[in-house]
């Protein structure tokens, strides 16, 4: 009796050392990638006074070329994009 106590214990506690460890591990790449983003972004944002321009003139472009990708490598995709 007392040593299935005992192997149903140590189940238990191996079971929560491996959710522990697992919950850790993707802690630790979600917060990787959350600064990866965020350094680009900065990256991004303070090389913006770089162009000679206002970058809100891109806007149309980079819809025009979002839209192009989706066609071209999704198009099986449903969305608000019209079919032709």
């Amino acid at each position: 009796m007392i040593r299935k106590h005992v192997s149903e214990q140590t189940a238990i506690f191996f079971s929560v050392t491996k959710w522990v460890v697992l919950s850790a591990i993707v802690g630790i790449v979600t917060g990787a990638v959350v600064t990866l983003f965020l350094k680009i972004l900065q990256i991004a944002q303070s090389s913006r006074s770089d162009l000679p321009f206002e970058y809100y003139y891109l806007l149309p472009f980079a819809l025009a070329l979002s839209v192009w990708i989706v066609r071209t490598f999704v198009p099986s995709v449903e969305g608000t994009v019209p079919k032709r």
